[in-house]
C-alpha cells in the first residue's frame, strides 16, 4: 500500500473534473495541483516513515547491548554515602534513572532519604541487635539470662528480684518427680 499509485489514475482526473464540473477552469487546474502536491507530501511522509521504521529496527538492538555488568563507579560512590546494602543501592540507582537525575539529586531528597532509613531500620530490626546509641546486642551483668546461668545474684535491686523470680519460677516448673527410682 505504501508508495502505491493507482492503475487508474487517469480515471480518477477524470471523476474530479465530472465531479467538479460547476468550478472554473481555473479552480479546477488549482485543484488538480492541490491533489498532486497532496499526493506527493503523502509519498514523501511514508517513505519517511519506511525510512524510521528501518532506522529504529537497527538501533534497538545497540540498546541490548548494552552489558548488564553493574556500574561499580555509582556503587562505590553510594557505599561512600553509607548506602552500602545491595537492595537500597538498586532502589537508589532505579529511583534515578525513573526520574532521569543523577545519583547526586536522588540521594537528597527527602522521601528517598526516609525511605532508606526505613529500610536499614527494618533490617536492623530482623537481624534482633540493635546498632549504636549505647544499645548492645548481647547479654550484659544486668541482664536476668546471665545471672541465672552464673547463678549469682546482682546488687542492684530491681534486677535481683528479677534474677530471684526467675530462678523460683524455673524450680517451680521444673520435675517434680525424683529421677530414682524407688524400691521399698
Amino acid at each position: 500500500m505504501e508508495n502505491e499509485t493507482p492503475e487508474n489514475e487517469g480515471e480518477q482526473d477524470t471523476i474530479l473534473e465530472e465531479e467538479e464540473s460547476d468550478e472554473t477552469p481555473a479552480e479546477l487546474v488549482k485543484t488538480k495541483e492541490a491533489y498532486k502536491s497532496q499526493k506527493i507530501r503523502a509519498e514523501k511522509a511514508e517513505k519517511e516513515l519506511k525510512d524510521l521504521k528501518a532506522n529504529s529496527e537497527t538501533k534497538a538492538p545497540k540498546k541490548e547491548a548494552k552489558p548488564n555488568e553493574p556500574e561499580y563507579a555509582k556503587l562505590a560512590w553510594l557505599d561512600g554515602k553509607d548506602v552500602t546494602n545491595a537492595e537500597d543501592q538498586k532502589m537508589v540507582m532505579e529511583e534515578a534513572e525513573r526520574l532521569k537525575l543523577p545519583l547526586t539529586d536522588v540521594i537528597t531528597m527527602d522521601y528517598m532519604k526516609s525511605k532508606l532509613k526505613d529500610s536499614k531500620d527494618q533490617r536492623e530490626s530482623e537481624s534482633g541487635s540493635p546498632k549504636g546509641k549505647g544499645k548492645s546486642g548481647g547479654s550484659g551483668q544486668q541482664d536476668v539470662d546471665y545471672h541465672l546461668a552464673k547463678g549469682t545474684t546482682p546488687p542492684d535491686v530491681e534486677t535481683a528480684s528479677k534474677v530471684i523470680d526467675a530462678r523460683m519460677k524455673k524450680e517451680t516448673s521444673a520435675n517434680k518427680f525424683s529421677e530414682e527410682l524407688f524400691s521399698g
